[in-house]
């Protein structure tokens, strides 16, 4: 709505990939109901991180679940070459925008783990089921020394919310839970337990 409010005039194409599919499964309703203002929408596989499929839950039922809320114009690409090809095709001569590059984000959290010497690294988690096991799979992969973790979809926890419920890892295997609290309470803590292992 933020972006609308600001291009009032302009035609909005949004490219959408969701993340995981236990998260996708999880957030589904919602997702149908949140690209409603956009003119064109393209939704491109969902990025697996790891997860084994989820019967039912993928991007063609997703745009079919966004269709149903009433958009007029979703289409599903099965790779990013195939979305920016939608992409070109769908700009219209009066648009402002005439070009566009899909790049991939490199993974900077496991580049710093990767060339870590003496720094303490911490990593966060936001996920919709298992939780500690995911935790400790990027803990590894990552090389971090903490992780801050939450599961979302508690309407005290998480995104769009100013509290968060979050448990911390730790790299010898320790965790330490703590109560909903305000956000920047959650960060004061994190900084106080790297300063633990600091000093």
């Amino acid at each position: 709505s933020a972006i609308r409010e600001s291009y009032k005039d302009k035609r909005l194409i949004v490219v959408f990939q969701p993340h995981r599919y236990t998260r996708t499964q999880a957030l589904f309703d919602e997702f149908t109901r949140s690209f409603y203002q956009s003119d064109v929408l393209i939704v491109l596989p969902i990025y697996a991180a790891s997860e084994k499929p989820i019967e039912g839950v993928d991007a063609a039922n997703l745009c079919e679940g966004i269709r149903k809320h009433g958009h007029k114009d979703v289409s599903h690409a099965p790779d990013f070459t195939q979305a920016l090809s939608m992409i070109t095709h769908k700009i219209k001569k009066g648009d402002d925008e005439k070009s566009l590059l899909l790049v991939k984000n490199p993974d900077i959290l496991k580049e710093l783990g990767r060339q870590k010497k003496n720094q303490i690294l911490v990593g966060f988690a936001a996920e919709t089921q298992a939780l500690e096991k995911h935790a400790a799979e990027k803990m590894e992969k990552k090389n971090l020394d903490m992780i801050a973790g939450n599961l979302v979809g508690d309407p005290s926890s998480g995104f769009g919310t100013d509290t968060n419920q979050v448990t911390l890892f730790f790299r010898d295997g320790s965790k330490e839970a703590f109560p909903s609290m305000e956000k920047d309470a959650v960060a004061h803590i994190l900084l106080d337990r790297v300063l633990e292992r600091i000093m």
